[in-house]
């Protein structure tokens, strides 16, 4: 049971480091002046302040300016351990295609998203790759938004092997504004006749509803994290900027079967700004919540019974990941600035985390870069 242990703890945290490579060097921080959080318990109701201008976000850059960057592909590979097949050019575009994130339904096959340039202007991709891992659908434009830029897709699986995607958009409202959207997409066909993907044709804007806070009005909302439970239920979060010197963490909560909600299920009004939200789903029905502060302290909350507890601070850091295995262990990490990245974990019926422990021991960012 120990050496079992410990093969879910290493995947766990093989799984954690992947994702940490695609944030990080990607999207270099420059962190904004933030208060700091006041206290973690969360509260039904907060004495607000007056509308003021909107905060600005923790920037986290994209590199792309460089000419060395004009053009990019996606690649994929088969699985982690043994020999890496050879890659497969998914998109096999002259455009730049950015930011894959990959899920796999219980049946083996991959549902890979990404952000794609069209005639200058930034889509969601979505493609399906079977189970032999050399089988593909034609890649679809899941925003299909041509007057708007869509970025930083986000995607699931369900149980019956429908891909679920969220990700931000512009939208006319006002400048620098942005709203999340949702769509699903799934693949029929078999090898003779070929796979086909196809994905619904009106995404729903889950941004919608009330502020969290008293601001009457339209608000920026950003950074949208997706994750699913045992039951098929979906939850979306995603940062809400509102004019008070508050950044919410918003949410949607809704059945991969049925409709998602016109409106925001609700608010974690935990006091504070909160950064970076992401969220997963465990086979209990309960999901878990990290999220960073403008002090780069790293917050856990669990979202159980209809409510959030409080928050345990784990670390100090920023941009953190998290991960459910099968046996329901939850898998945390994140970015330790000038230090190797932190990683902790715990079950996810306890309210006790493992000891911090080091994902890796260099320090020196440049030996990890994926580029020259």
């Amino acid at each position: 049971m120990k050496a079992q242990r410990n093969l879910f703890k290493w995947l766990g945290m093989a799984f954690l480091f992947a994702t940490f490579i695609s944030f990080t060097f990607l999207l270099p921080p420059a962190f904004a002046q933030e208060e700091s959080l006041e206290t973690e318990t969360p509260t039904p109701s907060e004495t607000l302040l007056s509308p003021e201008a909107t905060p600005e976000p923790l920037e986290i850059p994209e590199i792309e300016s460089e000419s060395s960057f004009r053009s990019f592909s996606l690649q994929s590979i088969t699985k982690l351990g043994g020999d890496w097949a050879a890659q497969v050019n998914i998109s096999d575009t002259v455009s730049e295609s950015l930011k894959p994130q990959v899920a796999a339904d219980e049946f083996g096959n991959l549902h890979i998203v990404w952000r794609e340039t069209v005639n200058g202007n930034q889509e969601v991709f979505y493609t399906w790759i079977g189970v032999d891992k050399t089988t593909q659908s034609l890649p679809v434009n899941v925003s299909n938004s041509p007057s708007f830029h869509s970025h930083a897709p986000q995607i699931v699986v369900d149980s019956t092997g429908i891909a679920h995607i969220v990700w931000q958009e512009t939208d006319s409202d006002h400048g620098d504004d942005y709203e999340i959207h949702y769509s699903n997409c799934q693949t029929t066909g078999n090898e003779e006749d070929g796979y086909i993907s196809s994905c619904s044709t009106n995404p729903t804007i889950l941004s919608n509803g009330d502020a969290c806070g008293s601001f009457v009005g339209d608000w920026k909302s950003t950074d949208p994290s997706i994750g699913i439970d045992g039951n098929d239920n979906l939850m979306v979060a995603w940062m809400s900027f509102e004019p008070n010197n508050r950044l919410y963490t918003m949410f949607s909560l809704w059945s991969a079967f049925g409709t998602p909600p016109a409106n925001r299920t609700g608010c974690n009004l935990a006091t504070g700004s909160y950064y970076y939200p992401v969220v997963a789903g465990d086979s209990n029905g309960d999901f878990h919540l990290l999220r960073m502060n403008a002090s780069t302290s790293i917050f856990y909350s669990k979202y159980s019974g209809g409510s959030w507890s409080a928050n345990q601070t784990l670390g100090t850091g920023w941009l953190p990941v998290i991960h459910v295995d099968v046996n329901n262990k939850l898998h945390a990490a994140w970015w330790n600035t000038n230090a190797p990245p932190k990683y902790r974990s715990k079950e996810s019926t306890s309210s006790t985390w493992s000891s911090t422990e080091n994902v890796f021991t260099s320090t020196i960012c440049a030996e990890l870069r994926p580029y020259p």
